[in-house]
């Protein structure tokens, strides 16, 4: 449960990391301009960072199937490209001056428990 409400609040925040590589490849394509070989790592690198909260969520329900260790890898994935994007998040916020201390306490929250939940997971 931990890790469902720990990607629930990921996704609420659009710490699915998705969001945070899109601004940063925004980012940096109005400054080093628009080339393909961006435009390609950029569409592979947000594929990836897609997975998120949704990771955390689906990485928890395999924990009810007792795949705990594919289970703590999504889970690994999620949190990790959570991180990732909070960071980023908070950087692009910072160069708009957009900052939202809601929306990243509640990233963070979702990013601990998701972390807790990795942590208490047992392995066989």
């Amino acid at each position: 449960m931990i890790g469902v409400i720990g990607g629930l609040m990921m996704l609420l925040v659009g710490l699915t990391g998705a969001t945070a590589w899109e601004q940063l490849i925004d980012f940096l394509e109005s400054r080093l301009g628009t080339d393909a070989i961006i435009q390609t790592l950029a569409f592979i690198v947000i594929a990836i960072a897609s997975l998120g909260g949704l990771a955390v969520i689906m990485g928890s329900a395999l924990f009810l199937t007792k795949r705990i260790k594919a289970g703590r890898l999504l889970i690994t994935l999620g949190a990790g490209f959570g991180l990732i994007g909070l960071v980023i998040f908070v950087f692009v916020r910072l160069e708009h001056a957009e900052f939202s201390i809601a929306g990243i306490g509640l990233g963070m929250v979702g990013l601990v428990l998701s972390i807790i939940a990795r942590l208490k997971s047992k392995v066989p």
